[in-house]
């Protein structure tokens, strides 16, 4: 697996020292008067001319604009040009993507990120310099920051951070579709307009227009990678993808299905591969278990760094393994069919405005439940800040969003949930393989900003995008859900079934919250145990984290020697802490 580091400051003296905290591997400098630029694992392939001060390159696997591949003379010509011209790729340019380019006339150095901000990228500034990069904790250390505690808060309840911040105080991710420009050690970021909605249009309009772009997003990756893999899972958005390929063509696929204990997407994904006369691989994630706790913690650390410290990196190790023993080819992925389907929609959603009151109700019931850490692991101070810092951001960022609660919920699940959380895990494994995801295509989200909160509830605009491309795909069930083609045309039985399953969704978040349980990842209960063994072999690996003043003395005590068996989420949490506390000291050898 490559892991590929980049930074460039400007300003300052040498980078050496920053340089051997990026590991070993092949690396290129370029060293000019006042600057100094480092790239670490870089590809032969990458355009890299450090006697003519010319540098291009992808910072990801590969990349997608206007049905094919991108090229380094794309990078070139879209980050040469003026700021408008940028801009205006980046709305052809499918997320994830990121690139960096520098050439001699204007002595500057552009970095641009995807319109959706997937591709994460880093920035920070000091006295008399700046400095970008894909690593926040290399920034960190060389601004010399020290973790930023109210962010860790809000990770330790939701799973991921909101806006732009990092786990590093002074360190902010860019802002997605931002065009950041480093000159004279100066850094300049010019963030584009929000994606704005296509003009008004009926139902059937927009799905018209959505499944053109889905088809034809399908079929060209199709055409340019015809070894790819087709996610397909048994929810509704790889069918879209499986019914955007013509049905002669079908056979000719093969699907991918990562088996998960208790779901029934490897079961479904194979009955369609049977009736599409397609192959069908099956990873089975509880069968890719650590094989050691040693293993287990080195594999969650190298998670954690990956992941910039800003998600859980006991599910990026269960998919890390079972990723591991599967072939590396092109990849069809279904993510983005969420952020038009009025994700955290209850009831006449779009007749209800936003208020602090909505904001923790959405809080307690969607977004804390999953991932948070319990008090009883925390010290009291922390423990009661980091839920008012919270909620306090979350209120205000709902609130900046709009004040109709179904528009400022779909854009903060597509400008928040989506980048941050989704997004870091998508930049961890960007250099792993080629993914196209054509429901994140700029066209497709533009079209269903459009569609009335009306539409979009109940899958309503999502089942019919599936009908038009395939009817009869939509009449087979989804997982635990009724066809879709029952959302697409609701009839008078369509309610009551919604109602009911919408019910029993309440009553499983109730006993969830009632139980403070919250939900380990695919592998993570055995992933979490397994570490736990390794750090009462060795706590002195857990003295950083330790010194924070974040987790109990008392609660870590009993943990290490056996009293207290703690759960995924304090596992996971423990993890990110201890590993971005070594990394202000150490490497961070897993960034990318």
């Amino acid at each position: 697996m490559l892991a590929v580091s980049w930074e460039w400051v400007q300003a300052r003296p040498s980078l050496e020292g920053a340089r051997a905290s990026l590991g070993a591997g092949r690396h290129v400098d370029v060293i000019g008067s006042d600057w100094c630029c480092t790239i670490v694992g870089a590809e032969p392939t990458d355009r890299l001319s450090p006697a003519t001060h010319e540098i291009s390159v992808q910072l990801v696997k590969g990349g997608r604009v206007s049905g094919r591949d991108i090229q380094a003379d794309d990078v070139a010509r879209w980050l040469s040009g003026d700021e408008a011209a940028c801009s205006a790729a980046l709305n052809e340019v499918q997320p994830p993507f990121a690139a960096i380019h520098y050439d001699r006339s204007g002595d500057a150095l552009r970095a641009m990120t995807d319109r959706l901000g997937l591709r994460h990228i880093y920035a920070c500034t000091g006295d008399g310099w700046a400095a970008l990069s894909t690593s926040s904790a290399a920034l960190a250390r060389l601004l010399g920051a020290g973790l930023d505690l109210e962010a860790l808060g809000t990770i330790s309840l939701l799973g991921w951070h909101v806006g732009q911040r990092t786990s590093f105080r002074g360190v902010r991710k860019l802002a997605p579709g931002a065009v950041a420009t480093l000159q004279r050690g100066v850094l300049v970021e010019a963030k584009p307009a929000n994606i704005g909605t296509r003009a008004s249009r009926d139902l059937a309009a927009s799905v018209g227009a959505a499944t053109d772009i889905v088809r034809a997003g399908v079929n060209s990756f199709l055409d340019d990678h015809p070894d790819s893999f087709l996610q397909l899972t048994g929810g509704i958005d790889s069918r879209i993808l499986l019914a955007a390929v013509p049905p002669q063509r079908r056979r000719y696929l093969t699907a991918m299905t990562l088996a998960v204990p208790g779901s029934p997407d490897a079961a479904m994904a194979a009955d369609l591969s049977r009736r599409e006369e397609m192959a069908h691989v099956v990873v089975d994630v509880a069968a890719t278990s650590p094989a050691s706790p040693e293993h287990a913690y080195q594999v969650t650390h190298t998670g954690a760094e990956r992941l910039d410290f800003s998600a859980d990196p006991l599910a990026w190790a269960g998919l890390h393994l079972a990723e591991a023993s599967v072939e590396q080819r092109p990849r069809l992925s279904g993510l983005g069919g969420e952020v038009v389907r009025g994700f955290y929609y209850v009831g006449p959603a779009w007749r209800m405005t936003v208020s602090p009151r909505k904001v923790r109700w959405l809080a307690a019931w969607r977004l804390f439940p999953n991932e948070s850490v319990p008090d009883d692991v925390l010290e009291d101070d922390f423990a009661s800040e980091r839920r008012r810092s919270t909620l306090e951001r979350l209120t205000q960022t709902l609130d900046g969003l709009g004040p109709n609660w179904a528009q400022a919920t779909d854009d903060f699940y597509l400008w928040h949930r989506m980048q941050r959380w989704a997004g870091v895990t998508t930049t961890s494994t960007c250099y792993d393989r080629l993914v196209s995801n054509p429901m994140l295509d700029v066209g497709f989200i533009s079209v269903g900003r459009s569609v009335p909160p009306r539409w979009k509830a109940g899958s309503q605009y999502l089942s019919r995008i599936l009908v038009e491309l395939d009817p009869d795909l939509a009449t087979l069930p989804l997982d635990g859900r009724p066809p879709p083609m029952s959302y697409a045309y609701p009839g008078p039985g369509s309610a009551v079934r919604q109602a009911t399953l919408l019910g029993r969704k309440v009553v499983r978040k109730v006993a969830q919250r009632v139980a403070s349980q919250t939900q380990a990842p695919a592998g993570g209960a055995v992933i979490a145990d397994l570490v736990v063994q390794h750090w009462r072999q060795h706590p002195e690996l857990l003295e950083h984290a330790r010194r924070i003043g974040v987790v109990r003395e008392d609660w870590l005590d009993q943990v290490l020697d056996g009293r207290t068996v703690p759960t995924a989420s304090s596992v996971g949490f423990l993890v990110t802490l201890s590993a971005a506390s070594d990394a202000l000291v150490g490497p961070a050898a897993g960034s990318v």
